[in-house]
């Protein structure tokens, strides 16, 4: 158009040189405006009739009008492409405003500089007030002479796009012709008012539009030119094709090219792809954390920290799992639209609502709709994965920790020696002591307790190692060689009043004869019985025990009392790792844990007649010791493990207690009787910068099933989205319409079907999607597919065509 713009200057110029007499910026240039409409611009036919030419509309011309069909005698290509010759057809528009061409050429011979071409001298032109004043016949002449001039020079400069390399194609070099689809021109005339486009563009006459549609491509030929390069038929078609597409770009000027490849299809499954690799992670982690891993925290974070991030984990691979399938389901839905028979609309209005909710959109459908089976069986895949939302709660309750240890350096410690030889006895501790040590006393620091936990043995598992004497940390732990015994024992209840207790071997006469005496008070005591049996050559020896003054056997009685059977065996040397705890101070260090480690191998290993000597340092047989409490109302310490609420006894702990009992006994008669010396243990410290993490049974198994599922759901999603890869039709603009709601109201807009919405303004929301539940196909209107650009839309199938790769599309 910019050319066109200039044709009123071109013909100023000529006008001056070739009419000198005329006064250059008030005639010429005046005179091409009248014709070309106000301010030098082509301006469109108000009228669609092409016959009418904007000439008639010029003041003062009375001349004779021709019809389009005398100006078609132009030739014609092999392609049926018509060829208008463009001085023919501007000297027969001038003939049509009264010009006569021998007239003028009689008349060229009375200026020399005319027919010369001499140029005009500035003394020579006409005044301005004189030609203002000249006659209207003169000027029409001067009108006339202007459009032949410009025909002319405009000619001469399309001329250079109009040579072609076939030499079928090729016109003489002084013929100038413009090249034309009138086939098309056509068309979009008949179409210009259904497409709702610019009718200004099919309401000018056939002149106009040659004109307009090759005035750009001469005005770069020309530039071309100037440049010194040649054109040839190739570059005409470019340069026509760019007009053309520069035609639409101004009509549709938010059009854009699709273009779809592998790797562009790739990127926009990248969300697939991503959660395939994070869900196969997720099992990986699952795998791991079955056994303990090591991380960078301290064990007073790790426990809620790692809940934490486990369910944020969790919870961020299901969000990108659900959005890979729902790419996949839309990538489906747009091969649903694109096919030759299309789908139900109501396929969009489902991918756009929320997924927690499009089992509730699938069931509202009417139940003749052909997508309602479809989408609500389909939709139970995202009920499972928001399911997986619930069980991330399970997998973090499912983390636990550990501590790491590291060796530092050795620690202070004693070591005891039971050789049997070299016993001896310091008178400490006591069995009073040994009752007030018990309050402070953790279960574990004995061992394995049955009143504390299960154990690996038939009973308890008494453990005793060394006994430091230097200071720690909390959490430190030392390592040493120590002992260990198993301790098990039976309880019931007995009338040792009758002769068949004593016949039995269960107490002897002077034990029946102290436990049935008055005592003075109604304390429990406690009793260990003399008839204790030792056997060296087996390794154990067996103690019985009763206590009196107790509810146990059905209320108090002297007679009916619990008798206890205690079988202690299997001594043995072995290394044993103690646990400390600690506030900070030395006098608070307690031993908490004692574990053993390993058999150890001694040249004098324990004997059991040291661990019964040991016993017996400390609770005497035949002497009865009075269980007194420093609290009214509860039991002594040293049977707190026989019972529940340290008041009364619970007859499920009581056995489990009496063996906790010789245990602590046990504990205080090595340190009263066995050699003992110093020595240096090794030390293994508490690390607070690192924990050992895993997951316990419930947190493993929720961990699997999520990530099995999930990774199960995206390779189905990787499976919808396979088919775009296989189809030669672009899914893009269609996905975007399937997904956005934006795209898809814009598209609707166009359509014939936003009329069913009408007196929906305050409907339930499944009634507006019922109204436009009808079977659709989204492609190319059908009008525009020989246009350079296509229009997408969305309509019934026979009225779109497939979307094509590589075109331009608005």
């Amino acid at each position: 158009m910019k050319a066109i713009n200039a044709v009123p200057d071109l013909a100023a110029a000529s006008l001056q040189e070739k009419m000198p007499s005329m006064k250059v910026g008030t005639g010429a240039k005046d005179i091409v405006s009248a014709f070309f409409g106000h301010s030098g611009k082509l301006e469109p036919a108000e009228s669609v009739d092409g016959a009418k030419l904007r000439a008639t509309q010029l003041e003062g011309l009375d001349a004779p009008v021709r019809r389009p069909s005398q100006f078609n005698n132009s030739l014609q290509t092999k392609d049926g492409k018509r060829i208008v010759s463009f001085n023919q057809t501007v000297k027969e528009v001038a003939w049509s405003l009264g010009y006569d061409e021998d007239e003028h050429k009689s008349g060229e011979g009375k200026d020399e500089s005319y027919s010369k071409g001499n140029p005009v001298d500035a003394a020579d032109a006409v005044p301005a007030e004189d030609e203002e004043k000249a006659p209207v016949a003169e000027q029409k002449f001067k009108r006339r002479d202007s459009l032949i001039i410009t025909a002319e020079r405009i000619s001469s400069t399309t001329a250079q796009d109009s040579r072609s390399n076939d030499p079928s194609d090729q016109l003489d070099s002084h013929q100038n012709v413009t090249v034309i689809d009138m086939q098309s021109l056509a068309q979009k005339q008949k179409l210009g008012t259904y497409e709702g486009l610019d009718k200004t563009e099919y309401t000018r006459s056939p002149l106009e539009r040659v004109i307009s549609d090759d005035g750009e491509d001469a005005e770069g030929m020309r530039t071309k030119g100037d440049a010194g390069s040649s054109t040839t038929g190739s570059g005409r078609g470019t340069s026509l094709s760019r007009s053309t597409v520069s035609i639409g770009m101004s009509r549709w000027p938010h059009a854009q090219e699709v273009s779809e490849t592998i790797p562009t299809k790739f990127i926009a499954i990248r969300v697939i792809l991503l959660a395939i690799v994070l869900n196969i992670l997720l099992l990986v982690l699952a795998y791991e954390m079955s056994t303990e891993i090591v991380i960078s925290l301290s064990p007073n974070l790790a426990n809620l920290t790692i809940a934490v991030i486990a369910i944020l984990v969790i919870l961020i691979t299901n969000s990108i799992t659900i959005s890979a399938v729902d790419l996949g389901m839309s990538i489906i839905a747009s091969k649903l639209l694109t096919d030759s028979h299309g789908y139900g609309m109501v396929i969009c209005g489902y991918m756009q609502t929320a997924p927690i909710r499009r089992l509730l959109f699938a069931q509202s459908l009417s139940l003749n709709s052909i997508c309602r089976k479809p989408l609500e069986r389909v939709s139970y895949v995202w009920v499972l994965l928001e399911l997986m939302k619930i069980m991330s709660l399970f997998a973090a309750t499912g983390v636990i920790n550990s501590s790491v240890r590291d060796i530092s350096t050795p620690v202070s410690c004693i070591i005891f020696n039971g050789r049997i030889d070299i016993l001896q006895d310091r008178t400490y501790p006591t069995l009073e002591s040994s009752a007030g040590v018990a309050e402070y006393l953790f279960g574990k620091a004995l061992g394995c307790m049955r009143s504390e936990e299960n154990c690996p043995v038939d009973g308890s598992l008494f453990i005793f190692g060394p006994q430091l004497s230097g200071a720690v940390g909390s959490g430190d732990t030392i390592v040493g060689t120590g002992f260990s015994i198993e301790i098990a024992t039976e309880c019931q209840c007995m009338d040792i009043s009758l002769p068949a207790a004593v016949q039995n071997g269960v107490v002897s006469k002077r034990d029946q004869q102290l436990l049935l005496q008055q005592r003075e008070n109604g304390n429990p005591y406690l009793l260990r019985m003399s008839n204790t049996n030792t056997s060296q050559a087996y390794g154990y020896f067996e103690s019985y025990a009763a206590i009196g003054n107790t509810q146990y056997c059905g209320g108090f009685s002297r007679s009916v009392l619990p008798v206890c059977f205690t079988n202690v065996s299997n001594p043995s040397d072995v290394l044993t790792k103690s646990t400390f705890q600690t506030d900070g101070t030395t006098a608070s260090i307690a031993l908490t844990e004692s574990q053993a480690l390993s058999p150890v191998t001694k040249k004098n290993p324990l004997q059991i007649l040291s661990v019964a000597a040991a016993l017996e340092s400390v609770w005497p047989q035949g002497q009865p010791y009075e269980l007194g409490t420093n609290m009214p109302g509860l039991m002594n310490a040293l049977l707190y493990w026989t019972t529940s609420d340290l008041a009364s006894f619970d007859p499920s702990l009581f056995p489990f207690g009496i063996e906790t009992l010789y245990s602590i006994l046990l504990r205080a008669g090595f340190q009263r009787t066995f050699n003992s010396k110093g020595s240096s243990c090794p030390r293994e410290i508490q690390r607070d910068d690192v924990t050992k993490i895993a997951f316990n049974q419930q947190g493993l198994i929720s961990m699997i099933i999520i990530g099995t599922l999930q990774l199960v759901a995206s390779l189905f999603a990787l499976a919808l989205a396979s088919v775009w890869f296989f189809s030669s039709v672009p899914y893009g603009p269609v996905l975007r319409i399937v997904t956005s709601p934006m795209y898809f109201l814009s598209l609707l807009c166009e359509s014939p079907f936003w009329i069913n919405l009408a007196g929906t303004g305050n409907a339930q929301k499944h009634v507006v999607w019922q109204q436009l539940d009808l079977v659709v196909k989204i492609g190319e209107a059908i009008e525009t597919i020989e246009d350079p650009i296509g229009k997408i839309r969305l309509d019934r199938a026979r009225q779109v065509k497939s979307l094509r790769n590589g075109r331009i599309y608005a």
